[in-house]
């Protein structure tokens, strides 16, 4: 793995006919998923580019700095969240999709995924994009309220494969939120696979086996 300012990424791109975004969470950074590759079999066949959240003071911790996809108010209520910084992190990962476009991937080869903020990230950015990518993931995240305010904003890429899964006991991210979340995906008609884990938040074993298989399935 290579560390640049913006991502890190494992350099052999050449002849790889798919990509993956993985947007980490709150006050976490890519080092967590330099292991994503081998985790979910797709080292060989993936370019894999893991970015860096931009370091900002984030509310629910008293102010400090870290890094953070946008601000957070709340934990337990999405509503009293303004999302300070969404955009500019949207603007940000528009540019690493553009960098990959112009490595030789094709949007539709193109993933975005992520955990907790991360997660929500993936599911912002994919559902606004105006070309339909190749799926979005969002493990133990969540929709921002914004979602619900700014419908018109949403592509018309209903195709779009969404992989979510979250985790039963989560008390970070409630599992009422996810639900929530979830029960609006798919009313809006997008491709949905949501799944519950026996887990808190975190990730465990079968939803890694379940996402593999299900990057699997739309990658042969």
């Amino acid at each position: 793995m290579t560390n640049y300012n913006k991502y890190i990424e494992n350099n052999a791109h050449i002849n790889k006919k798919n990509a993956i975004i993985w947007m980490h969470g709150l006050g976490a950074d890519p080092s967590d998923f330099t292991e994503l590759g081998p985790m979910l079999s797709i080292e060989d066949s993936f370019y894999i580019v893991c970015p860096f959240a931009p370091i900002s003071p984030v509310t629910i911790n008293m102010g400090m700095r870290m890094r953070s996809w946008h601000d957070i108010n709340s934990l337990h209520n999405p509503e009293e969240n303004n999302y300070d910084g969404i955009y500019q992190s949207e603007s940000f990962i528009l540019d690493i999709i553009d960098e990959i476009k112009n490595k030789g991937f094709e949007y539709r080869n193109i993933f975005l995924g992520g955990f907790s903020q991360g997660g929500c990230m993936a599911l912002w950015v994919a559902t606004r994009f105006a070309q339909c990518l190749a799926g979005a993931i969002c493990i133990s995240g969540y929709i921002p309220r914004i979602f619900l305010e700014q419908e018109n904003t949403l592509n018309d890429h209903k195709s779009l494969p969404i992989f979510y899964g979250h985790g039963k006991t989560d008390k970070t991210v409630l599992p009422e939120h996810a639900q929530a979340s979830a029960d609006w995906l798919e009313a809006k008609g997008y491709d949905l696979r949501f799944k519950w884990y026996e887990m808190a938040h975190e990730i465990n074993h079968e939803l890694i086996a379940d996402l593999s298989y299900w990057i699997g399935k739309l990658t042969r």
